[in-house]
């Protein structure tokens, strides 16, 4: 029998991979399992020296270039406090507290309960100040030290909150809650990243549904809970459809469906899916039928939009399971949703994101057939028309 390769671990790699359990390729300043999967990839400061080797092997390790240095404030507690300062001052006053709900109680309980709380639990705080710098980030890409904070914040709140997520109860469903939903911000708000939108191809935002997902388990699991204590304002930070919506309860409405989605349904049952396919696709295909007939009908715009934010928190498993083999029809459904998001782009983060997953979308399918990438084609004509109108276009024609 031949000889089995010895297993090697990966002595320096990437926080992200050992939190995932996955071996890292250590390439800096992003390794390649991190690249694969859109995810924030960050090293920890000190670059260990494995046994039997000097710093001047280790710095022929990568180039000048790769290495990834500390900031200017690491290690200097009076500078680390003046960022930490800046950030919840941005954090309180930033525009996505401001904007996020018309709910006073919504606005109130961000802009000054749950940084009060911050103060007093570590991963909340990390949580808090990763959102604020990767806010300051994307609207000053030059600010370096920015995009570092907002890694090693989130790698700190994520490894701080793991342990919490086992065991929430009423002493921690407050706190674990609200550092949910800013990581969940913070992974939704990455594509804007500039050092990660400009320089990568087009990937799939496939650990964006899956943290949304998790959000939606940790509401269901602490809503009651956060309810008893008095914060119904951070509860109600989620739609009520996250709160208590088990995936695959979706109830089809076949007597209205839309004609745009004729042709495709017809190509989808033609591929012969399987039973577990089908059920998923269905589910999907109804969900973002409701979207789009809400619009055509005239419904309030933050009822369609709590239908969008309740998408991804309700998906069935198996839908995102295609989603990660590439499957060409959870793709197309997956930018007929994102078209959806174009008209009600309200707040920052989510500012030009349809066009960005829409487009990306299109160049995955560039490479299939006609049989597929012909149905890309209403969700950027569809964009194309929205962005043109703005506020002046006509949902009548949605049929």
């Amino acid at each position: 029998m031949p000889a089995k390769r010895p297993h090697r671990k990966s002595r320096n790699g990437c926080r992200t991979c050992r939190l995932r359990r996955v071996k890292c390729d250590e390439v800096h300043p992003r390794c390649g399992p991190c690249t694969n999967h859109s995810v924030f990839c960050f090293y920890d400061r000190a670059e260990v020296i494995p046994r039997g080797r000097s710093t001047s092997a280790i710095a022929q390790l990568h180039s000048p270039d790769d290495i990834v240095t500390p900031p200017p404030w690491f290690g200097h507690p009076p500078d680390r406090r003046k960022l930490e300062l800046q950030l919840m001052n941005t954090f309180t006053y930033m525009h996505m507290i401001k904007k996020r709900s018309s709910d006073p109680r919504v606005q109130n309980v961000w802009a000054h309960e749950v940084p009060q709380m911050a103060i007093d639990c570590d991963y909340l705080m990390s949580a808090l100040l990763s959102a604020a710098a990767l806010n300051i980030h994307i609207h000053n890409p030059h600010e370096p030290r920015m995009r570092c904070a907002a890694h090693d914040y989130f790698g700190l709140a994520v490894c701080s909150l793991r342990p919490q997520l086992a065991q929430i109860n009423s002493s921690n469903a407050v706190l674990v809650f609200a550092a949910s939903c800013l990581i969940a911000f913070q992974t939704s708000a990455q594509w804007m990243d500039p050092c990660e939108k400009d320089h990568r191809p087009y990937q799939l935002p496939v650990q964006w549904l899956q943290m949304e997902q998790g959000m939606g388990r940790v509401a269901r699991t602490a809503g009651s809970l956060i309810l008893l204590s008095g914060m119904k304002g951070l509860v109600h930070s989620v739609p009520a459809g996250a709160r208590g919506l088990s995936p695959s309860t979706t109830t089809p409405e076949p007597d209205r469906k839309l004609t745009m989605f004729t042709d495709f349904a017809a190509a989808v049952a033609a591929s012969n899916p399987s039973d577990e396919e089908e059920r998923a696709l269905t589910d999907t295909f109804h969900k973002i039928t409701r979207i789009y007939r809400g619009m055509r009908d005239g419904d309030s715009l933050i009822f369609i939009r709590g239908r969008i934010l309740i998408f991804a928190p309700s998906l069935q498993q198996k839908f995102i399971e295609m989603l990660e083999m590439n499957d060409p029809r959870a793709i197309i459904l997956l930018a007929y949703f994102f078209a959806a998001m174009k008209p009600l782009e309200e707040d920052w983060w989510t500012r030009g994101r349809a066009e960005y997953e829409v487009r990306g979308i299109a160049t995955l399918l560039a490479a299939t057939g006609p049989e597929w990438r012909r149905f890309v084609e209403w969700p950027l004509q569809w964009i194309e028309y929205v962005g043109e109108k703005g506020g002046d276009c006509d949902f009548g024609m949605i049929q």
